[in-house]
Parts: structure tokens; C-alpha cells; sequence
């Protein structure tokens, strides 16, 4: 919606299977090759040891609260059905702004690259995609 076509295929494989495979997997060696933390021959106390999982584990807290509370709300009978229902759009989904104050310039567009780029962060004001081309509005 926001570039104008569909997601390449490649990408959406990556996002939905590669990058969760490949980051369980890195997980799970780590916590299979886990050694408690020693700096030299000093070896850190046990709460020392357990801060460090409370600081390394805290930050993905709010992702799987927030993922289990979609699930358990999503309607449906089975656990399929509730997962299947909770990876759908709702009814109210839309952008939170249905107008844009820029218009994001098609690949083909007319223009440098900067100018390009800068056009779609919406930093040249007073611009417009008019036939193909960059034209500055007076």
C-alpha cells in the first residue's frame, strides 16, 4: 500500500519463515552453549548472573504479552481458529491517515535520487508528481 505493489515474494518468505526459523535456531545454541559469565579467573555471584537474563529477557516481555492477549481475545473455538482470526485485519483497519500531504514518487518518476528521496521523507515542500515529472509549485 505504501510503494504501490505487492511485497516481492522473496521478502514476504524471509519476514514469515527465514528470519523467526533462523533466529529460533540462534536461540536455541545459545542457550545450548551457554556458559556462566567468568571474567578471568573471578567467577560472577548467582545475582549478578540472574540481573543479566532479567536485562536480556525484559525487552521482548511486551511483544509476547501482547501476542498471547490478541490470541486469548481473538474469537474462535480451537487454537487454529483463534491464530487464523488473530493474523487477519479487523473491520476498522485502515492507515491512520487517509491522505497523505506528500505524494510518494513511482520508481519511474523523473528526478535525481536525492530528489527522490527527499520528496518522499516529505523535506522538499511544495512538490508534485505531475506526468512523470519533478515540478516545483510556485
Amino acid at each position: 500500500m505504501m510503494i504501490g505493489r505487492r511485497i516481492p515474494l522473496y521478502i514476504r518468505l524471509f519476514w514469515c519463515f527465514f528470519s523467526p526459523l533462523i533466529l529460533c535456531v540462534l536461540m536455541v545454541a545459545s542457550l545450548i552453549a551457554y556458559e556462566p559469565p567468568t571474567y578471568g579467573n573471578y567467577v560472577y555471584p548467582g545475582w549478578a548472573e540472574d540481573a543479566g537474563w532479567i536485562y536480556a529477557v525484559l525487552p521482548i516481555v511486551p511483544f509476547f504479552t501482547a501476542g498471547f492477549s490478541v490470541l486469548y481475545n481473538a474469537p474462535g473455538k480451537t487454537v487454529y481458529q483463534k491464530l487464523r482470526q488473530s493474523v487477519l485485519p479487523t473491520e476498522d483497519w485502515h492507515p491512520s491517515v487517509d491522505k497523505a500531504d506528500y505524494l510518494a514518487l513511482p520508481w519511474n518518476t523523473g528526478g535525481t535520487f536525492t530528489q527522490r528521496c527527499l520528496f518522499n521523507l516529505g523535506l522538499r515542500k511544495q512538490s508534485a508528481v505531475v506526468c512523470g515529472n519533478l515540478h516545483q509549485e510556485t
